[in-house]
């Protein structure tokens, strides 16, 4: 057996394969292929799939903002417990 590297939808893979047997594999890797591009251009779900992965990616950028700011004004809350602890205390 040798590796022999096929690319299905996109994907590099290396797999073992049987010597004298890559063009078997290959043919089929690539029927795969072209049946699942064929189904995603037919699929009216596509468009949607991609929206709604761009809304996920846009809201987990909104989501670290949002983190990040809620971080900031929290350390500037502990800053001013600190400061007043520091008042209370003299």
């Amino acid at each position: 057996m040798r590796s022999f590297e096929l690319t299905i939808l996109g994907q590099h893979l290396l797999l073992n394969i049987p010597e004298g047997q890559e063009q078997y594999y290959k043919d089929i890797a690539n029927e795969l292929s072209d049946m699942m591009d064929e189904f995603l251009k037919k699929s009216p779900l596509r468009s949607d799939v991609k929206a709604a992965v761009s809304v996920a990616y846009k809201l987990l950028l909104e989501n670290k903002q949002l983190k990040e700011t809620i971080s900031y004004y929290e350390s500037i809350d502990s800053k001013i417990d600190d400061l007043i602890t520091k008042v209370d205390n003299k």
